[in-house]
């Protein structure tokens, strides 16, 4: 609707001085004819970012906050910009919010708001310098997204904080909200006076007004709206700083070397005593010692504040100076080495983001693995430069890798530079293409090009784009330049093109020695691209050890790459073309590799290698070359001895897959289910018992056991671990262990859960509890429990924030309560096509990948493939997760038939 005003609307066209500029610009008078009408949508298409982009430029924000309410905030927003257009009326991103007022240069105005965006007419506007003026009221967010409260049941204490990407900033406050339109921001909050209120900068002054207080920050940098941090609350706070002439080596000046980056970290009072600050603090200073030396570009943003909230959507979020993480990242236990090392992993990673996603942003969506892959790949750099992994390449290939190749096997791959047609859709692209892919042939590319010119293209980037907004074509060109190469082939075989190469060794030996080798390339039916590889080939020989007996780099291209440096070397037992794991290939082992590989995993001595082997039978498995049950006897008869607690991680996830297929296999189906079910728990508990007290190699073994458990023996143990009539020397259970441990005997409707259930929540009655107390009666094998939680999914109104939905879905039907799915399969089908409409695109990838009828039969690969073919209207998250369930399902069944 339009606001009415008796204000006389002026129009101007007289040259106008820039923001913070002496340069005095024109502003042209354009002819350019205008364009269609926005269309009234809770996201933010392209054309219009682009039309905005030509519309508007230096705009920087003035925003005024009260947060003094519980029910909803208050604010006023001054967006100063140069206008460039008369032809087209201006929208202002701002949704579910309330529009009171409109000013345009001092003067009300009349203003149009659908609820989505604001629409300020042209007839209103002048070119030029132009400062818009918004008062408004917004609700706080249920959902994590936007600016979000939270009350502490403990302490009745709430804390508030923001998640924008990749478009909620509008929620917040009216803007530009597409990152290629940069804006410096001036902030002022009104907030309780026990309240810290944490931006981008540090405030430069504090007003007490009694009960409350006034918050002032000066003018920040310029970056992007969806990186904006406001966080306020009565947080507990520990102070430290940085200093870069102790902890790294930047070739800066010597000034801004020696000055200190002060640290702060923030969690909620409940959970503070949990917090290791210490590992944090360690984390973080090491990780800006290396990324300034590394980028010779010093942190560009003055301060460092990391803030750990409850209910985060994602993991963490590179917001400007203050960095945000869920409080996933804290535990209320011992914590592992691995676990450990997957906390520094994602601090890491977001500190990597100051500088590629907010110091450089990208232009649009379509580039959003300028930042993504960048950052998990400098993530894993740190970690081994700095001592914070001991075998920090071994973890990429353990889980980055592994994840990479599973998501490009898909029949949802993407190519890791694709079009994003609008915002909505742009969710879909923070995925594992983007994120671990990306990463791996960033691994590949530094390996192609050399560390060096690799690192020396990386430094160029950022002293020709700091503070800008880029593309593909400004990275791969600036690399290219300080390389001394044209990668526009490499960019466009690898960028541009999905799907996952295969490389097979093809060798002859004669009197013991090689008399030829070649590598042989080929590609899946659907991906018909061959790429160019720079690998590294591993051959082995087999005796009381697995030795390396000789090396060899390669640049592999086309369908077959001979290798005449190999003709003449001892005759190997065993070969492995990708050797230290440079390429994203997968590999096919030669028949000899293969009929070794068993006897031979016991005597590796390189974790590395050996982690590949292991992978390479459960590849076997994945592409139906062998049996499951062939599997489990070779893998439980080699890793009870496993030393390396990073391949026993990876052997773990496999045996937990192989589990999981035999749970949903009808007995009819796979005949021996039952007795492997049995042999896995039993393992379990044998490997668990062998391990020395008090080690990670214990825990491991712990979760193994809890997970294989389903026997009423292997039960009772489970609950006598939890009630403290029995023990395991050196294993602490833990709180949250103790939860882990109710909701598995949940799972299989254990005798008096009721009593267990409320005996723990009243000895955990903190946040975690509740969310674990919800994991436990969801997972429940009772049919009215599975209705009672679709029953609160459907509710339009009064229902559980979106934290604790997700939760309930993530437990509702472990792989053992096929049965109680079933019934419910057409129910959860259509809720999913409902709720697509209007509920928040990470709760529908929550559900699309938990509670949807993945069956392992006949009948529910067709019922998903009927779901598919009925619904072409989904959007992107919702039809991309139906496909990856349709294809995992007709795999489930494949795997069954192997015999």
């Amino acid at each position: 609707m339009f606001k009415k005003t008796t204000a006389l609307i002026l129009f101007s066209l007289a040259t106008i001085g820039c923001t913070n500029q002496s340069t005095v610009h024109v502003a042209p008078v354009t002819t350019v004819a205008s364009q269609p009408a926005r269309v009234v949508q809770d996201w933010l298409s392209d054309s219009h970012a682009q039309l905005r982009k030509r519309q508007v430029s230096d705009v920087s924000y003035q925003l005024d906050f009260d947060l003094s309410q519980t029910g909803k905030f208050y604010g006023s927003a001054t967006i100063e910009f140069n206008n460039h257009l008369l032809s087209d009326d201006l929208t202002f991103d701002f949704s579910h919010g309330k529009v009171e007022q409109v000013w345009v240069n001092g003067q009300e105005v009349d203003f149009a708001y659908n609820d989505y965006f604001i629409t300020v007419p042209k007839s209103s506007l002048k070119l030029g310098k132009t400062a818009v003026k918004i008062k408004y009221s917004h609700k706080y967010s249920d959902n994590g997204s936007g600016l979000y409260r939270y009350t502490d049941g403990i302490d009745n204490k709430s804390y508030l904080y923001t998640h924008f990407e990749p478009y909620e900033a509008n929620k917040l406050f009216p803007s530009f909200d597409q990152p290629n339109l940069r804006a410096s921001y001036k902030v002022k909050v009104t907030a309780p006076s026990d309240w810290t209120v944490i931006t981008s900068v540090r405030e430069s002054e504090v007003v007490d007004k009694g009960a409350l207080k006034q918050w002032h920050f000066p003018e920040s940098a310029r970056f992007s709206t969806y990186i904006f941090p406001l966080h306020a609350g009565p947080y507990h706070v520990w102070h430290d700083s940085f200093t870069s002439s102790a902890e790294g080596s930047f070739k800066g000046s010597a000034e801004d070397a020696s000055e200190d980056i002060p640290l702060r970290l923030f969690a909620r009072e409940s959970l503070a005593e949990y917090v290791d600050v210490q590992h944090w603090m360690n984390v973080t200073k090491k990780g800006l010692g290396f990324f300034n030396d590394y980028f010779d570009y010093r942190y560009p943003f003055g301060k460092y504040d990391q803030i750990i909230v409850p209910d985060f959507n994602i993991s963490g979020m590179e917001t400007v100076a203050a960095g945000t993480y869920s409080e996933s990242t804290v535990s209320r236990g011992k914590v592992t080495k691995e676990g450990k090392e997957r906390v520094s992993g994602l601090l890491l990673h977001e500190m990597s983001h100051m500088w590629f996603g907010d110091l450089i942003t990208i232009d649009w969506w379509s580039n959003l693995w300028l930042k993504e892959s960048f950052a998990t790949y400098m993530s894993n750099v740190a970690l081994g430069e700095t001592g914070l992994s001991d075998n920090a390449w071994n973890k990429f290939y353990i889980t980055t890798k592994q994840r990479a190749y599973g998501a490009d096997s898909s029949v949802t791959t993407h190519a890791i530079q694709m079009p994003v047609s609008d915002t909505k859709n742009g969710v879909a692209s923070f995925d594992t293409i983007t994120y671990q892919k990306g990463a791996s042939v960033l691994n590949q590319l530094a390996h192609f090009l050399g560390a060096e010119p690799f690192k020396a293209g990386i430094r160029q980037y950022f002293k020709d784009f700091d503070y800008q907004a880029t593309k593909l074509p400004d990275f791969m060109g600036t690399l290219g330049k300080v390389a001394g190469r044209d990668l526009d082939k490499w960019t466009q075989d690898w960028l541009y093109k999905a799907g996952t190469n295969r490389v097979r060794a093809v060798y002859q030996c004669q009197n013991d020695k090689i008399s030829q080798f070649a590598l042989a390339q080929s590609y899946p039916k659907d991906h018909p691209y061959l790429r160019e590889h720079a690998l590294n080939i591993g051959l082995y020989s087999l005796g009381k050890e697995l030795k390396v007996i000789n090396t060899q780099t390669v640049r592999l291209s086309g369908k077959t790459t001979q290798v005449p440096e190999l003709i003449g070397s001892q005759c190997p037992d065993m070969v492995y073309p990708n050797h230290g794991d440079w390429g994203f290939v997968k590999v096919i082992l030669d028949d000899k590799t293969r009929n070794n590989v068993v006897r031979a995993i016991p005597l590796i001595k390189d974790s590395m290698v050996r982690a590949m082997f292991y992978q390479s039978l459960w590849d076997l498995v994945d592409d139906k070359q062998m049996s499951l049950t062939t599997y489990i006897d070779l893998v439980t008869a080699t890793i009870q001895d496993e030393k390396d607690t990073k391949v026993l991680g990876l052997v773990m996830n496999h045996m937990g897959g192989a589990r999981s297929y035999l749970d949903r296999f009808k007995i009819g189906q796979y005949p021996s289910k039952n007795d492997y079910l049995s042999k896995l728990e039993h393992f379990s508990w044998q490997g668990l018992n062998a391990q020395t007290a008090g080690t990670d190699h214990q825990k491991i073994w712990f979760y193994s056991a809890l997970n294989a458990s389903h026997s009423s023996q292997a039960l009772n143990k489970l609950n006598a671990l939890l009630e403290g009539q029995k023990s395991i020397d050196g294993l602490d259970i833990d709180q949250d262990m103790r939860w882990d441990l109710l909701i598995h005997l949940s799972g299989y409707g254990y005798q008096h859960l009721d009593d267990l259930l409320a005996k723990e929540k009243a000895k955990d009655p903190s946040y975690q509890g509740e969310l674990a107390a919800i994991a436990a009666d969801a997972r429940q094998p009772k049919a009215e429990a599975k209705l009672r939680w679709i029953e609160e999914f459907e509710k339009t109104s009064g229902r559980l924030t979106a934290r604790k939905q997700k939760v309930a879905m993530d437990y509702m039907f472990p792989s053992n309560q096929g049965h109680l799915l079933e019934p419910l399969a057409d129910r959860l089908l259509s809720d999913l096509v409902s709720f697509d409409v209007d509920r928040d695109q990470k709760l529908i990838a929550t559900m699309v990948y938990t509670i949807m009828p993945r069956l392992c039969s006949n009948a529910s690969v067709a019922k998903l493939q009927q779901a598919i073919d009925n619904n072409p209207q989904l959007g992107l998250i919702a039809s991309k997760g139906l496909k990856e369930m349709h294809q995992g399902d007709e795999k489930c069944v494949a795997i069954s038939k192997v015999k």
